[in-house]
Protein backbone atom coordinates (compact mmCIF):
# COMPACT_ATOMS: atom_id res chain seq x y z
CA UNK A 1 0.00 0.00 0.00
CA UNK A 2 1.35 3.18 -1.19
CA UNK A 3 1.47 6.89 1.29
CA UNK A 4 -1.06 8.49 -0.35
CA UNK A 5 -3.46 5.17 -0.06
CA UNK A 6 -2.80 4.89 4.02
CA UNK A 7 -3.33 9.17 3.62
CA UNK A 8 -6.72 8.90 2.36
CA UNK A 9 -7.55 5.75 4.47
CA UNK A 10 -6.67 7.37 7.28
CA UNK A 11 -7.90 10.85 6.40
CA UNK A 12 -11.73 9.28 5.85
CA UNK A 13 -11.17 7.32 8.90
CA UNK A 14 -10.31 10.79 10.94
CA UNK A 15 -13.73 12.17 9.36
CA UNK A 16 -15.91 9.09 10.85
CA UNK A 17 -14.29 8.99 13.78
CA UNK A 18 -14.16 12.68 15.37
CA UNK A 19 -17.90 12.08 15.79
CA UNK A 20 -17.78 10.11 18.44
CA UNK A 21 -16.17 12.48 20.50
CA UNK A 22 -19.27 14.54 20.97
CA UNK A 23 -21.34 11.35 21.51
CA UNK A 24 -18.48 10.58 24.07
CA UNK A 25 -19.02 13.60 26.30
CA UNK A 26 -22.52 13.86 26.34
CA UNK A 27 -22.44 10.13 27.97
CA UNK A 28 -19.73 10.65 30.14
CA UNK A 29 -21.26 13.85 31.35
CA UNK A 30 -24.79 11.46 31.97
CA UNK A 31 -23.01 9.21 33.73
CA UNK A 32 -21.54 11.67 36.27
CA UNK A 33 -24.79 13.01 36.70
CA UNK A 34 -26.48 9.75 37.74
CA UNK A 35 -23.30 9.07 39.70
CA UNK A 36 -24.01 12.51 41.57
CA UNK A 37 -27.48 11.99 41.97
CA UNK A 38 -26.68 8.64 44.09
CA UNK A 39 -28.08 6.08 40.86
CA UNK A 40 -24.77 4.04 40.91
CA UNK A 41 -26.60 1.54 38.66
CA UNK A 42 -27.65 3.46 35.99
CA UNK A 43 -24.25 5.55 35.86
CA UNK A 44 -22.55 1.57 35.37
CA UNK A 45 -24.77 0.82 32.64
CA UNK A 46 -24.14 3.59 30.57
CA UNK A 47 -20.29 3.13 31.13
CA UNK A 48 -20.11 -0.57 30.90
CA UNK A 49 -22.30 0.21 27.31
CA UNK A 50 -19.79 2.79 26.57
CA UNK A 51 -16.30 1.12 27.28
CA UNK A 52 -16.63 -2.58 26.85
CA UNK A 53 -20.11 -4.47 25.84
CA UNK A 54 -21.55 -2.32 23.48
CA UNK A 55 -17.94 -1.36 21.94
CA UNK A 56 -16.54 -5.06 21.84
CA UNK A 57 -19.59 -6.36 20.06
CA UNK A 58 -19.41 -3.39 17.40
CA UNK A 59 -15.08 -4.00 16.90
CA UNK A 60 -16.03 -7.62 16.36
CA UNK A 61 -19.47 -7.29 14.00
CA UNK A 62 -18.81 -3.73 12.03
CA UNK A 63 -15.73 -4.63 10.46
CA UNK A 64 -17.11 -8.10 9.45
CA UNK A 65 -19.56 -6.49 7.47
CA UNK A 66 -18.53 -2.78 6.78
CA UNK A 67 -14.29 -3.54 6.15
CA UNK A 68 -12.46 -0.97 7.34
CA UNK A 69 -15.08 1.40 7.89
CA UNK A 70 -16.55 -0.92 10.05
CA UNK A 71 -13.29 -0.42 12.20
CA UNK A 72 -13.54 3.36 12.48
CA UNK A 73 -17.64 3.20 12.73
CA UNK A 74 -17.04 1.17 15.63
CA UNK A 75 -16.98 3.84 18.69
CA UNK A 76 -19.18 6.25 16.95
CA UNK A 77 -22.23 3.30 16.98
CA UNK A 78 -20.88 2.25 20.31
CA UNK A 79 -21.64 5.83 21.32
CA UNK A 80 -24.46 5.86 18.99
CA UNK A 81 -26.21 3.07 21.50
CA UNK A 82 -25.27 4.24 24.23
CA UNK A 83 -27.00 7.61 24.20
CA UNK A 84 -29.98 5.56 23.35
CA UNK A 85 -29.54 3.79 26.72
CA UNK A 86 -28.68 7.54 28.15
CA UNK A 87 -31.81 8.92 26.80
CA UNK A 88 -34.19 6.46 28.12
CA UNK A 89 -32.12 6.69 31.39
CA UNK A 90 -32.90 10.17 31.79
CA UNK A 91 -36.49 10.54 30.41
CA UNK A 92 -36.72 8.00 33.36
CA UNK A 93 -35.00 10.02 35.70
CA UNK A 94 -37.45 13.12 34.31
CA UNK A 95 -40.65 11.19 34.90
CA UNK A 96 -39.41 10.33 38.81
CA UNK A 97 -38.81 14.19 39.25
CA UNK A 98 -42.11 15.31 38.21
CA UNK A 99 -43.85 12.32 39.54
CA UNK A 100 -42.03 14.10 43.26
CA UNK A 101 -42.87 17.19 42.14
CA UNK A 102 -46.74 16.10 41.94
CA UNK A 103 -46.90 14.64 44.80
CA UNK A 104 -46.05 17.54 47.26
Amino acid sequence: MDDVAVQQMIKSGILIFMWSYILCGLNAIASFYFTSIGKAKESAVISSARGLVILLAAIFVLPAILGMNGVWLASPATEILTLVITLFYLKKDRKEIDDAKQAE
